[in-house]
């Protein structure tokens, strides 16, 4: 990131999001070669293990499948010292069972979607 967007700080989330989902598309698109058919990108999509993202601590990757398509379960907690971040503890990794129940409970808990008409009602 330096070398493309020198103004940007290491720890501003936005520019190192959007330069990690790049990195993981290019590396995604690598995968597909020369069939960029649809089924094919969800197969390389979903395919993902132990994936190290150049703004990521060492040991956090990414790890995407068919079953949990949440990427990053990863993270590592980090208390300030009054000047800085210090990372302390082991990295912490969500279980990919975790992510399955989470999802579904998400569709439980949606609402139906609503209907709208374009005349008023007589």
């Amino acid at each position: 990131m330096a070398k493309w967007m020198p103004e940007t700080k290491a720890d501003d989330a936005l520019p190192v999001f959007a330069y990690s989902a790049a990195q993981l598309l290019e590396k995604i698109l690598r995968r597909c070669d020369d069939d960029l058919s649809r089924g094919n990108l969800i197969k390389q999509a979903t395919n993902i293990t132990a994936f190290q993202l150049p703004p990521f601590l060492p040991g956090v990757t990414v790890n995407v499948s068919p079953s949990s398509r949440l990427g990053w379960r990863q993270a590592q907690l980090a208390k300030s010292d009054g000047r800085s971040r210090v990372r302390f503890g082991e990295i912490l990794t969500i279980p990919e069972s975790a992510t399955r129940e989470r999802a579904a409970f998400r569709q439980s808990t949606t609402p139906a979607p609503r209907t709208f008409h374009a005349c008023a009602d007589t």
